[in-house]
């Protein structure tokens, strides 16, 4: 039974911060996105969905290249990686 409140309150908790950052990210708070964002990978950092959300946040705030990189956690390892060319 303890496992089973601790996986709750885990997901919960995801949930909740997930909730958060899509606030944020609405209302055009980006850096208050991206320190929410950092907080949840950092708890699961296995999540594409967290990876994906801060590369959005991080590309808003001007951040391509580090937009890029999340969104380079996201692809598949050996994956051809198409080349772009940002302004």
């Amino acid at each position: 039974m303890p496992y089973e409140r601790k996986a709750h309150a885990t997901r919960f908790g995801r949930s909740r911060l997930i909730q958060q950052a899509n606030i944020l990210y609405g209302q055009r708070e980006f850096a208050a996105a991206e320190e929410t964002l950092r907080k949840l990978i950092k708890k699961f950092p296995k999540n594409a969905f967290e990876h994906y959300q801060l590369g959005n946040v991080l590309y808003q705030q001007g951040k391509a290249e580090e937009a890029i990189g999340e969104f380079d956690t996201l692809r598949p390892k050996g994956a051809e990686i198409l080349k772009i060319s940002l302004p």
